[in-house]
């Protein structure tokens, strides 16, 4: 199972898993979150939505 450590795994996001709502916008959220904890900018987000988005795509 592939990670990004944000709580929610791809493969989740394949399933329609997730907790329900948009997955990619949750792991977002989450990535969001966790670099504001840590003193930095949200610049990427925006990139790893396409990156997230992208890689839902893939059949």
């Amino acid at each position: 199972m592939l990670s990004l450590k944000l709580g929610i795994s791809l493969n989740n996001i394949k399933a329609g898993g997730g907790g329900g709502g948009d997955p990619i916008s949750s792991m977002v959220a989450d990535f969001q979150s966790r670099v504001t904890t840590d003193g930095g900018t949200n610049e990427g987000s925006s990139c790893l939505t396409t990156i997230l988005t992208d890689l839902n795509d893939i059949s």
